[in-house]
């Protein structure tokens, strides 16, 4: 009677190397990480960025004061603009009623963007075979003879 059997180290090879890897990288981490090398870098790029930032603050400062009367103006604009408008629907219905139903078609029209999205998405899971052959096949057959090509493309 013929016996066989099969070793458990046989049978665990592959994930045993990817444990192995896996313990020496961890340890190769944590030894990084307990380093007073390490330790001493990160201290001294934290403290240089903080005496960039300060003097980042000042520079950023005297260029903002330069734009902010610019800032200022569109943005006293933009507030007038609302103004005039909230006044205009506080005044007339009609203007309400306008309003309201461009609301609602801005928002039936991000619904159905949002749709439309979604359907692509599936078609692209349930159709990703034939997308890849149909659409990338062709487009990749054409980068392969440009790319040998490439000389006459240059010219």
């Amino acid at each position: 009677m013929l016996h066989f059997s099969i070793s458990a180290s046989v049978l665990r090879a592959p994930h045993a190397e990817r444990y192995a890897e896996w313990t020496y990288m961890m340890n190769e981490i944590k030894a990084y990480l307990t380093s007073p090398a390490w330790w001493f870098s990160a201290v001294l790029v934290a403290i240089l960025i903080n005496l960039i930032s300060a003097y980042a603050k000042r520079l950023l400062d005297s260029i903002g004061s330069k734009m902010s009367s610019r800032i200022r103006q569109k943005f006293e604009a933009k507030r007038k603009r609302d103004e005039d408008i909230i006044e205009t629907l506080r005044n007339s219905p009609q203007e309400q009623i306008l309003m309201g139903q461009s609301a609602i078609q801005l928002r039936l029209r991000g619904i159905t963007y949002y749709l439309f999205l979604i359907i692509i998405f599936v078609a692209l899971i349930v159709f990703h075979s034939l997308f890849l052959n149909l659409v990338l096949g062709p487009i990749s057959i054409v980068g392969a003879f440009l790319w040998g090509r490439r000389d006459v493309v240059e010219k």
